[in-house]
């Protein structure tokens, strides 16, 4: 026989089988809707946790574990924004915490500092009441509290 024939008799073989499997596939039936009037559930991964939907409904719950791990999980209902002004609303109050949060975010590491700071000059001044230093930290820490309160507590996470 030749290389000619031999090929053509392989790929006509090949085509054969595919197509087989292809109607194979196809024959299957398709699982039937689930019996009864009960709610249809989906579980959807997001990020560590889960989304639950009720697929009648439309309704979705978040999976929340507790902070230690000991507790065991819970759902927590989704508000869903049904109107596109609702989403606009809460797209700019987000947008407004965002920034007030990279505001505040050089304040709130220089009162993180300005502690160990404090400590540390105390720990080596002779008179605290006549260290200027003491009183500058002081009042550099009071003033940036005030900066953080000023801004409210309506930026926070």
């Amino acid at each position: 026989m030749s290389r000619t024939t031999i090929l053509c008799s392989l790929v006509m073989s090949a085509v054969a089988c595919c197509a087989f499997a292809v109607a194979q596939q196809a024959a299957q039936p398709t699982p039937p809707p689930p019996a009864g009037g009960g709610a249809g559930f989906a579980v959807s991964p997001a990020g560590d946790s889960a989304v639950l939907l009720e697929t009648r409904s439309g309704r979705t719950w978040l999976m929340v574990r507790s902070s230690d791990r000991l507790q065991p999980a819970v759902w927590l209902p989704i508000e869903r924004l049904e109107q596109r002004q609702q989403a606009a609303e809460w797209d700019t109050q987000q947008r407004e915490r965002a920034r007030a949060l990279q505001q505040n975010a050089p304040i709130e590491h220089r009162l993180k500092e300005l502690p160990a700071m404090l400590a540390e000059h105390r720990a080596r001044s002779v008179d605290p009441n006549q260290n200027t230093s003491l009183k500058r930290f002081e009042a550099e820490i009071a003033e940036l509290e005030a900066k953080l309160r000023a801004a409210g507590p309506s930026n926070a996470p």
